[in-house]
């Protein structure tokens, strides 16, 4: 009797805090997510399994799929990844992982999203205001990875 009470009493809270706070809150979060570029995977082998690389890695682009592979790198490993996308927009990895001994390694890695620049154009200007924007992403990352 105890343990219904209790579950009866998490339910109602739970109910009572996850819905009404979305009918409460007035602001529109559509499009603000935040560094969706580093969804997009690197690595040649890894693309081609379709990105099932999380227990299998074991080179450079590990620093991407899994940083404790980079443990499994047997001397200095550098790599480098150029992905040219659609609407002249282009992604970038590069990465470094060193052997310290055999339990531990270190790595360094950094990835970019970049676009040209496109022209604004407005409903009431398609053809142009004359006005050019831009977008890049960058993240850089540094990992200490050992065996325990």
């Amino acid at each position: 009797m105890k343990n219904l009470k209790m579950v009866i009493y998490l339910v109602l809270v739970f109910a009572f805090f996850t819905e009404p706070a979305s009918l409460w809150s007035k602001t529109n979060k559509n499009g603000t997510t935040a560094a969706q570029f580093l969804k997009i995977g690197v690595g040649g082998r890894a693309m081609g399994q379709a990105g099932s690389m999380v227990a299998l890695s074991d080179d450079v682009y590990s620093l991407y799929w899994n940083p404790s592979g980079i443990i499994k790198v047997k001397g200095i490993t550098f790599g480098a990844v150029h992905s040219q996308w659609f609407a002249d927009i282009s992604h970038q990895f590069i990465g470094l992982a060193i052997p310290i001994n055999h339990w531990s390694a270190i790595g360094m890695q950094a990835t970019a999203l970049n676009m040209e620049s496109m022209e604004i154009t407005t409903i009431d200007n398609p053809h142009g205001t004359g006005e050019f924007y831009d977008a890049s992403d960058l993240a850089i990352g540094i990992t200490y990875a050992t065996q325990l």
